[in-house]
């Protein structure tokens, strides 16, 4: 099973499903967007462009990559209600 992490950078080393593999290798590559107002900055999850390019830069093949895009697109949502909760 892939492991991410590597416990010499500090970084858990945790598992992940196989299915899941390249949906975490994008969603570890990509950048959240980040808006700055007035009084505050907030995440706003992940732009669909950044999406794609890693996608391709990764070479996920284009059978997969509807799901996988979805999956970091529901990835980066939930990683930014965290963040800006925080």
């Amino acid at each position: 099973m892939p492991r991410g992490g590597d416990e010499d950078d500090g970084i858990p080393a945790v598992e992940v499903l196989e299915a899941n593999w390249e949906t975490v290798q994008v969603f570890t590559r990509c950048e959240p967007t980040l808006v700055i107002g007035a009084t505050a900055a907030r995440f706003m999850g992940i732009a669909a462009a950044e999406v794609q390019a890693v996608m391709a830069v990764l070479g996920i093949p284009r059978a997969r990559r509807i799901g996988v895009f979805d999956a970091v697109k529901q990835m980066g949502v939930v990683w930014s209600q965290v963040k800006n909760e925080s």
